[in-house]
């Protein structure tokens, strides 16, 4: 994804709360995601989205791991502690399939 083609998605619908983001990157150690972009790759972008729209950009996330089973993820479960306890409360990733990839996760995150 080019950076002219991405869009920023947040509901932040109360103005007077500041978004605070973690940016998140996941590449599979399993073949499904041969074609995706590498963990550096996901990092720049996501620091590139950061700066070109002054995001308050909290922490980084990287790992290499396969998400087709829950709980199986630690920068995954790192995020969700991150979202619960009020640090974080947006997200950026190069794409939502690095977030979403079973059942369980994905209704955490929604």
């Amino acid at each position: 994804m080019k950076l002219k083609d991405y869009q920023i998605m947040a509901d932040n619908t109360n103005p007077q709360v500041k978004l605070v983001y973690a940016l998140y990157c996941r590449k599979s150690e399993e073949g499904e995601d041969r074609q995706v972009a590498s963990l550096p790759d996901q990092e720049n972008w996501g620091n590139e989205i950061a700066m070109h729209n002054g995001l308050n950009l909290f922490r980084t996330i990287k790992e290499a791991k396969s998400a087709k089973a829950p709980h199986i993820r630690q920068g995954f479960d790192e995020l969700i502690d991150l979202i619960d306890s009020g640090k974080v409360n947006a997200i950026v990733t190069w794409n939502l399939n690095r977030l979403e990839r079973n059942a369980e996760e994905n209704g955490m995150i929604r």
